[in-house]
């Protein structure tokens, strides 16, 4: 859904699989709303302990959103990075204040990425060049992200836990996750070229 007012809790039902078709065909799943300190926007399954398994990719953008207690199937979760011409119905502005936590995430066979993206690291979601939006202010807690890629290869693959962009990306929190059997970084910023950092 798009624009959720502050205060919004989308639920998805205990137990049961999400896939392309349960969105009418939709690629992605996308979440926007700007929300507040006191009353965030929370995405998340209707219990903890029997997690709705995601088997489709979700953009989030907005502000004080929490995605939480879900499952991710070949499918990862994206903070784009936003800028003026986009014609996916994706408003642009600043996305900040952001928590991810207590997700897991079983990459399976999805496509070279990152299953947690930010800014430019989020996917074919993301501009080409600087803009004037910001990607900040976001904590990555408790996910166990596994079995990603070909991990015992002899070679290092783009299969990542999280992939920090550098392009007006700020304060990136990445703490207490569980992070295996990938066959790249648990955590990548700036695909691995420090020139661009920029601080």
């Amino acid at each position: 859904p798009f624009n959720l007012p502050a205060g919004s809790v989308i639920l998805f039902k205990e137990g049961q699989t999400y896939t392309q078709a349960t969105f009418n065909g939709s690629s992605l799943i996308p979440i926007t709303g700007n929300a507040s300190a006191d009353r965030p926007i929370f995405v998340r399954s209707s219990s903890r302990t029997n997690q709705a398994v995601i088997a489709r990719d979700m953009m989030v953008s907005g502000s004080y959103i929490v995605v939480e207690n879900l499952k991710f199937k070949e499918a990862s979760v994206g903070l784009p990075l936003s800028y003026d011409t986009r014609s996916d119905g994706f408003p642009p502005g600043d996305t900040h204040h952001i928590a991810i936590r207590n997700l897991e995430m079983d990459g399976g066979n999805a496509g070279p990425m990152g299953l947690i993206g930010l800014g430019s690291g989020a996917g074919p979601y993301s501009p080409s060049g600087l803009g004037p939006f910001k990607v900040e202010d976001v904590a990555i807690y408790n996910n166990h992200m596994h079995n990603f890629g070909e991990w015992q290869g002899d070679e290092e693959t783009d299969n990542v836990g999280v992939s920090v962009g550098v392009y007006n990306t700020f304060r990136t929190y990445i703490f207490d996750n569980d992070i295996s059997y990938l066959g790249g970084d648990s955590v990548r910023i700036g695909g691995n070229n420090p020139a661009r950092l920029n601080g």
